[in-house]
């Protein structure tokens, strides 16, 4: 097994190069909600999601009374400072409640949290082989219940935001594990009492792809399941692949295969939808000239899909890096971050919008200064809320184990 890492948002750090790009500043403006100190409060947070209260959640994969890592509420407050609720402290090392949630956290339609730790849970691995919890609130607390513990045979290292389809069945993917130890896809379905897990897919390396890291799954209309794997593929550089289900069995398919150029491979993150069922996601690395970039995947008649680049990052004013997804507004924009890149080299958060003919046009929304402002976004997604505010989260800054920002357009 490969051991453990406390940031797995920086998993990879590269070597990255620099080219001439033209790219617009916004003018926008940025406030950090809270900054963690790794102490009861968290540190290392995931992105935050929101409740139609204007409440966001979130997870950290440390601090909190053991250690291990919390799952906290922010709530806005007149004057506009935000405070901090600890919903859950998770468990010692090793134990089977879960340690070190690294995901995005996912609401039900009753207003439960779902989410993965990357540890514990047991199982044979090391440090347990992870863990899926719901945190379900009564009476002003909330209560929690580990849904599923993995096992080396059915997944190692659950990291990715969950997904739900009209059923209330859940989805995820696993970085390891599986019948190769190269990572799962899964099912887990509500049973009486329990849930059930179903392994879809395990991956096998080479060709059929290999650790889908982050790769939460996108879901269609008719069900079918779509993401990324960092690795495999012919050139080793990644794949976006769809799971699809007929005659209750499910059928896997890449859908496209990364090479070095361009705009590269090693997508780290999953893949979004837009209203017209094209495929949207990140690469983090490119060739000489890029590093990395934003494409699209548009499916045709005949079941084949048509790769396109939207943006290539080729400056460290433009941003470098993108190791999250992509989301959209209500008018078709998108809306990411770098990881590095901007004008301190310490990250940026970047909108793309469509012209009417030719490339897609970007604005760096906000250039991440090195300090109480934030260092490096993670690798979680942004959240829009209904006014088009942007927030996120960022790996280290603040009091130095990260904080969660708000940019507003």
């Amino acid at each position: 097994m490969r051991t453990p890492a406390t940031l797995l948002y920086l998993f990879v750090l590269l070597s990255l190069t620099t080219a001439t790009q033209t790219r617009v500043q916004a003018q926008s403006s940025e406030q950090v909600l809270y900054a963690f100190t790794n102490q009861l409060d968290g540190g290392y947070p995931t992105a935050v999601i929101g409740d139609s209260a204007g409440n966001l959640y979130g997870a950290t994969a440390e601090g909190g009374t053991n250690g291990t890592g919390t799952v906290f509420e922010l709530s806005p407050s007149v004057g506009g400072s935000w405070s901090e609720t600890i919903l859950f402290n998770f468990g010692p090392t090793g134990t089977r409640d879960g340690n070190q949630p690294v995901g995005a956290l996912r609401f039900d339609t009753l207003s439960n949290l779902y989410g993965t730790t990357q540890y514990g849970g047991g199982g044979e691995c090391q440090f347990g082989c992870g863990t899926i919890f719901e945190l379900s609130p009564s009476a002003g607390a909330w209560t929690e219940k580990v849904l599923y513990r993995f096992s080396q045979g059915d997944g190692v290292n659950p990291c990715s935001q969950l997904a739900f389809d009209r059923a209330g069945n859940l989805y995820g993917t696993t970085r390891l594990g599986g019948i190769y130890d190269a990572g799962t896809v899964f099912e887990l379905s509500p049973a009486p009492g329990r849930w059930e897990q179903i392994l879809l897919h395990s991956f096998a390396g080479g060709s059929d792809g290999e650790d889908p890291v982050h790769s939460g799954l996108a879901i269609d209309s008719a069900g079918n399941l779509y993401g990324t794997t960092f690795y495999g593929g012919p050139n080793s550089a990644g794949t976006v692949f769809e799971l699809s289900r007929a005659s209750g069995k499910w059928k896997k398919s890449v859908l496209h295969t990364f090479d070095r150029s361009g705009i590269g491979g090693y997508p780290e993150a999953g893949v979004s939808f837009d209203s017209s069922g094209n495929l949207y996601g990140t690469t983090t690395q490119g060739s000489s000239t890029t590093d990395g970039g934003v494409f699209k995947l548009r499916p045709s008649a005949d079941g084949k899909w048509t790769y396109s680049v939207l943006h290539a990052f080729g400056d460290g004013a433009d941003g470098n890096f993108p190791s999250t997804g992509v989301v959209f507004d209500r008018a078709g924009n998108l809306y990411g971050t770098t990881n590095f890149g901007g004008s301190s080299g310490d990250g940026a958060v970047y909108e793309l919008s469509p012209s009417a003919k030719g490339p897609w046009n970007e604005e760096i929304l906000w250039d991440f200064i090195g300090g109480a402002d934030g260092i490096n976004p993670n690798t979680t997604p942004l959240f829009l809320d209904g006014a088009g505010n942007i927030y996120g989260s960022t790996n280290s800054g603040g009091d130095g184990v990260g904080v969660i920002f708000e940019v507003t357009p």
